[in-house]
């Protein structure tokens, strides 16, 4: 093979071929994620949803990347919180994508991820805040967060995509996603829904 013995070239195919599936891995994800960005599909807003119930459910899909991620991960569930209308697999698509982003940003497993869901009366609104100990977004890139195809891990795969589609999901259950943060210190991310009428 190419001048040299099989024997030699053995260990250097099944590397070959790891890379190619992890290859393969990145485009379907962005092939779905543009299909994700692409589509245009109204919400099923007569859903009744417990939000609580929805981030249970993404926190049991990212159970292994959050124990990998950090030993100080807290979450905590506000009580007496409304019911909302929307389609919950879109929002626990939001959720998933936040916190992975969260875990992503951690340098190291002392940093800490803290999840908590409550009850705003003065805004009629049902409220999820994750806040990381990450790296934090600078200034400049915070402005762009929420912009298509803008990502800060392009070299490690990222799109730009997620939180582009994130706001929009948020967008069309006529709520807010919000973001602050600090290099070096973490990032906050606040999303507000109106609770059920």
């Amino acid at each position: 093979m190419g001048g040299r013995k099989y024997s030699h070239r053995k260990e250097q195919i099944h590397e070959m071929f790891d890379n190619i599936i992890k290859g393969s891995d990145k485009i379907r994800n962005i092939v779905n994620e543009l299909r994700d960005y692409a589509r245009e599909q109204p919400l099923d807003s007569t859903e009744t949803i417990q939000i609580n119930n929805v981030v249970k459910s993404a926190l049991a899909l990212l159970n292994n990347l959050i124990l990998k991620s950090t030993e100080k991960f807290q979450v905590s569930f506000g009580k007496d919180i409304p019911l909302i209308n929307g389609d919950y697999q879109r929002l626990e698509q939001v959720l998933i994508n936040v916190i992975q982003n969260g875990c992503q940003a951690l340098q190291n497993k002392d940093k800490a991820i803290t999840v908590r869901t409550y009850h705003d009366p003065s805004r009629h609104a049902v409220i999820v805040e994750i806040t990381d100990e990450g790296i934090g977004i600078s200034e400049e890139d915070l402005k762009h967060i929420k912009d298509p195809f803008f990502t800060t891990k392009r070299s490690s795969g990222g799109t730009g995509l997620g939180l582009s589609i994130s706001a929009s999901i948020i967008e069309k259950h006529k709520g807010t996603l919000d973001f602050e943060s600090k290099p070096g210190k973490g990032t906050a991310v606040t999303i507000v829904l109106p609770e059920r009428e």
